[in-house]
């Protein structure tokens, strides 16, 4: 028994690291993850200038 709980409560542990920073710790990600969706606007912004029409521009 002692091992099965002990991986219950790992396991809710490891759901409680993986929920909690998504929703307590957005801004300091957050900024992260904006300086990244810029870097890859620009590049998909370069791309569509360079190779007539990028790959979020194609109809």
């Amino acid at each position: 028994m002692m091992p099965g709980s002990h991986l219950v409560e790992v396991c809710a542990a490891r759901e409680g690291i993986e929920t909690q920073p998504r929703q307590l710790c957005p801004p300091p990600p957050g900024t992260a993850i904006d300086r990244t969706v810029r870097e890859l606007a620009v590049s998909v912004g370069q791309r569509s200038d360079t190779g007539g029409g990028g790959g979020l521009a194609t109809t």
